[in-house]
């Protein structure tokens, strides 16, 4: 079966605050989630436009069909079964042309936050989620496959959430996380703070490292560059106290 592709040209960019979603976690069942669209009426997309969401964590990703612009139909099944856990979880939601060109995407937005039943605020969208997974004999690994990038923690050395919160950990892994970060956005993929709206999650991370102190924007000129990563770095360990951190924990024994 040959492969459905989106037609990304001339397409909308939908706020996400126009958009909602609410997970919701069940004893020995899979989470399912509800979708609030009724904000799509505004942007005056052909009525006929079918609509879905998709579901997407590392390499893997569900999409649910929610009927179309002028009457929008949840998929019956909106159970998250792909995914063992919903933690780094992001969802997105597109709109895409029933007739003319079918499958020209018409709008789009990404990176939706979610919301937990029960809950009253959005849970605030971390730069760097992490999550526990299998990763061999590595303590930690970037997964750029996830949008954001993922820190994934070994599953076998504990509890991710302390883990992380060590100050043995966060004074010799950050920096190289944010290292890496920066080296793939600016380097690899060409990217600066001028190529985005400012919502994905490259920008995130550009504006993150430039508003550190005597950061800056990223230099237009590809010979700096690589400099400016080094001093984004640099001080975000100062900043952070990174050193301090680490004697601070080898003298009481590496804790």
């Amino acid at each position: 079966m040959a492969i459905r592709r989106l037609n990304y040209t001339g397409r909308k960019k939908i706020r996400r605050e126009d958009v909602s979603i609410t997970l919701h976690a069940k004893p020995n069942a899979p989470t399912t989630f509800d979708a609030d669209l009724t904000k799509l009426a505004e942007y005056k997309l052909p009525a006929d436009a079918t609509v879905s969401v998709e579901a997407r964590l590392q390499t893997r990703w569900m999409r649910f069909g929610y009927g179309s612009v002028s009457a929008i139909t949840p998929a019956a099944d909106r159970g998250l079964t792909e995914f063992d856990s919903t933690d780094g979880i992001r969802f997105s939601v597109k709109v895409t042309a029933a007739t003319g060109n079918p499958g020209k995407l018409l709008a789009e937005a990404d990176g939706i936050p979610v919301l937990f039943s029960g809950e009253t605020e959005e849970r605030r969208d971390p730069l760097l989620p992490v999550k526990s997974d299998d990763i061999g004999h590595e303590v930690y690994r970037l997964d750029f496959s996830n949008d954001p990038p993922l820190l994934l923690v070994n599953r076998a050395a504990g509890d991710k959430d302390a883990i992380v919160r060590s100050p043995l950990f966060m004074s010799i892994v950050y920096p190289a996380v944010l290292r890496e970060i920066l080296n793939r956005v600016i380097l690899v993929d060409d990217l600066d703070d001028s190529d985005d709206d400012g919502e994905s999650w490259q920008a995130r991370w550009l504006k993150f490292a430039a508003a550190l102190p005597s950061v800056g924007p990223v230099p237009k000129e590809d010979g700096e560059r690589e400099q400016w990563i080094d001093d984004a770095v640099a001080a975000f360990a100062k900043e952070q106290t990174m050193l301090e951190r680490f004697v601070a924990c080898w003298q009481k024994g590496g804790a």
